[in-house]
């Protein structure tokens, strides 16, 4: 795009001619633009590049992602490619294949505004991009805009009420303001107190909680705590000498390494015959 808008096709004839002048011919182009392109520039790129008007590709921008290759499939892309290799086209996607993923990325109504509530907010890493991939599939299989926002789990807790008055006003506000509330996986002991405090607002507001992993431990240890009346529950990770262990380290678990070490599959785990659980 030009400084005022207008589609220029030099820098595309340019970028043609050289990779013309190493050997390689191309056979479409794709071209990345803010707008779709003007039938006037498709037409002139196909002549000055030497290929069809059809293999002049707009690849302008678009909502989101999702849509990226049925916007290619309805500018023909895959008649162009399948020519190219003598393969047998079939045609487009009929109607009905293409609606799933059309439409819901695409055309999302009233957002969802769940928010993570962890250790790593400004570098999430490990499995916290899996989690908010799988929000965002979700997110749209139910025609909904996705929303995150991060919260510092230790400005949740009560000594940052008096450390940092601001921040634990501001992420209690965030707190209430969601849709619905995800502690992830993680270990050590900071931030564990505040995650319990989202743990318990979610069950007393009746807000949906996703609780992996660690977040899962952190509910257990809450509702230990505030409604079976077990004052001081905690996980033995955090508190060795807590009066009522909610979470346990398993026998074969190292307690120095972490990572890599939990217990996965289809184990058995034998109860005692005095177990409630039985």
């Amino acid at each position: 795009m030009g400084p005022v808008g207008e589609q220029k096709t030099k820098p595309t004839q340019h970028t043609v001619k050289e990779l013309r002048g190493l050997g390689i011919i191309p056979d479409i182009l794709v071209c990345r633009s803010e707008n779709p392109l003007h039938d006037d520039t498709r037409s002139k790129l196909a002549a000055f590049c030497h290929v069809s008007e059809e293999a002049v590709v707009s690849a302008h921008d678009v909502s989101n992602i999702y849509r990226v290759p049925l916007m290619f499939d309805e500018q023909g892309v895959s008649s162009v490619l399948a020519e190219r290799f003598g393969f047998k086209f079939g045609g487009r996607a009929s109607p009905a294949r293409r609606v799933d993923g059309d439409g819901r990325p695409g055309r999302q109504r009233r957002g969802g505004n769940p928010h993570r509530d962890g250790r790593e907010v400004h570098r999430p890493v490990g499995l916290v991009p899996q989690v908010i991939k799988a929000f965002q599939h979700s997110s749209y299989a139910v025609n909904r805009k996705l929303v995150i926002d991060w919260i510092e789990s230790a400005e949740l807790d009560d000594e940052s009420a008096v450390s940092d008055a601001e921040a634990h006003a501001n992420a209690w506000e965030m707190l209430r303001a969601a849709d619905g509330i995800l502690v992830p996986g993680g270990f050590g002991k900071r931030g564990i107190e505040g995650k319990i405090k989202a743990a318990g607002y979610a069950r007393e507001n009746k807000v949906p909680y996703l609780g992996v992993c660690l977040g899962l431990q952190v509910a257990t240890i809450e509702f230990c705590r505030n409604v079976l009346g077990m004052e001081g529950a905690n996980s033995t990770e955090f508190d060795e000498d807590t009066p009522h262990p909610a979470v346990v380290f398993m026998p074969e678990i190292s307690k120095t390494h972490m990572g890599g070490t939990m217990r996965l599959g289809t184990k058995p785990t034998p109860f005692s015959q005095w177990t409630t659980v039985r």
